[in-house]
């Protein structure tokens, strides 16, 4: 079955009692007191007296040190606070429950894994698109989906690889082989050797193909629009139009008007 999770579980991080508490145990002894604060009268005539809020303020006694709080509204919180300044005074610095590198290489496994299986499909995920599109393919081609499509189109794949890479933010070629590594190491997932491409090692069941095929497509073709910027600055700009088949792959006809081998050579950006 597949799995909708991002990056590993954390751990709730330990609150600074808790990291004194696996410390010292029972040792770690906290007397909390109630603060009265003086409360100025600002209605000299009234016989009533005045109160202030009700404030508190915790002394925690270590083997070898005590330590006050700082007054605090609520008596737990005057408890975490002479915890926290107790760790600061013997150097413990809190506990980071951030995943690994990788934990979090492993997940992006997972996350690949699932986006090519056959529970993904009805998710109506933007990639369920591209996953239609490349299995109404004919030939060597069908199924097959590029790489920087799912650095593209899914949000959860892209967080994963800045995670993993932070350069990835700024440069998102990088993101290519954290995802064909992946891709590589999971069991039910193939990849085309030499090749960003990416498919479903074992065949989709006849009820997933059947949605991916299902409706009445028109027989026309759609014409898009399009303006074709040159990466070099001598030539022009020029409009062109890509007239995209009703079975066929909007990123096939892009490939094609740029002059690539195929799809897997273009990139397409999250902007």
């Amino acid at each position: 079955m597949g799995t909708e999770s991002v990056v590993p579980k954390k751990a709730p991080t330990p609150t600074p009692k808790a990291v004194i508490h696996q410390k010292f145990g029972a040792n770690a002894v906290y007397k909390t007191e109630e603060v009265k604060e003086p409360v100025q009268n600002v209605c000299p005539g009234l016989a009533v007296p005045q109160q202030g809020p009700c404030l508190f303020r915790c002394c925690l006694q270590l083997p070898d040190m005590t330590v006050t709080s700082e007054v605090c509204k609520r008596k737990k919180d005057a408890e975490q606070s002479a915890a926290k300044i107790a760790m600061e005074k013997l150097g413990i610095q809190p506990a980071r429950n951030e995943p690994t590198v990788k934990e979090l290489c492993d997940e992006l496994v997972t996350r690949v894994s699932y986006v090519f299986s056959d529970e993904f499909f009805p998710s109506g995920h933007p990639l369920t698109g591209h996953l239609r599109a490349a299995l109404a393919r004919k030939g060597h081609l069908r199924g097959l989906v590029p790489a920087f499509i799912l650095a593209s189109c899914d949000q959860k794949v892209n967080n994963l690889c800045k995670s993993i890479n932070c350069k990835v933010e700024t440069d998102h070629l990088l993101s290519i082989p954290l995802i064909m590594r992946a891709a590589t190491s999971s069991a039910s997932v193939a990849t085309d050797e030499g090749k960003l491409w990416i498919r479903k090692q074992n065949p989709y069941t006849p009820a997933t193909i059947e949605a991916a095929t299902d409706g009445n497509p028109s027989a026309e073709s759609i014409c898009v629009e399009a303006i074709h910027i040159p990466y070099l600055l001598e030539k022009a700009v020029q409009p062109l139009v890509l007239n995209i088949s009703s079975k066929g792959y909007y990123v096939d006809a892009i490939a094609e008007k740029l002059g690539v081998a195929d799809a897997s050579h273009v990139l397409l950006s999250r902007c």
